[in-house]
């Protein structure tokens, strides 16, 4: 979670200006397309309608040409396939400002028996942070990934067995 999109040097939650609240994603192509990602975007959410605010805007900040190109097809199509014009900002070389450390898998945190378990695996926050394990703990903690889906996946975490059963809810 951080800030993209404005024109401020090191934005903070409570001093946003221009920025917008976003994630960063790191990919690899190999894996998962780019076109995959923006589909999954545009699913995701609906940005019809004038903008709620610059802090919640629909943006996409795009790496190159070729990002911003891509994007624009996939804008395009969603306003065909709705039939109604699409609010995301598109644009190019927007700087990611990490937001401050109590916004970081917010779920996650406020789920003490899990952040508990997880400090032994991640004595250092912002390790926990960038892991992909505490991200799907916290989509779990926020209610929008279902337990069975992550049992079979538990055994690849390195979690503690005790860790293990209070997320599969055998305590």
């Amino acid at each position: 979670m951080g800030y993209a999109g404005g024109d401020l040097l090191e934005p903070t939650y409570h001093n946003l200006a221009t920025h917008a609240e976003a994630i960063q994603l790191d990919y690899d192509p190999s894996i998962l397309s780019y076109e995959s990602m923006l589909e999954l975007f545009f699913q995701s959410h609906r940005p019809v309608g004038g903008m709620r605010s610059t802090q919640y805007r629909s943006a996409i900040f795009c790496e190159n040409d070729a990002e911003i190109a891509v994007a624009e097809r996939a804008k395009y199509q969603m306003e065909a396939d709705w039939q109604t014009p699409v609010s995301t900002e598109i644009a190019q070389g927007r700087t990611f400002w990490m937001a401050e450390d109590y916004h970081q898998k917010y779920r996650l945190q406020h789920t003490p028996r899990l952040m508990k378990g997880l400090q032994t695996l991640y004595p250092d926050f912002w390790d926990l942070v960038a892991s992909p394990t505490a991200m799907r703990l916290n989509a779990l903690a926020a209610g929008k990934l279902p337990p069975e889906l992550m049992k079979e996946e538990l055994a690849d975490y390195g979690l503690s067995e005790a860790l293990m059963k209070t997320i599969r809810g055998d305590e």
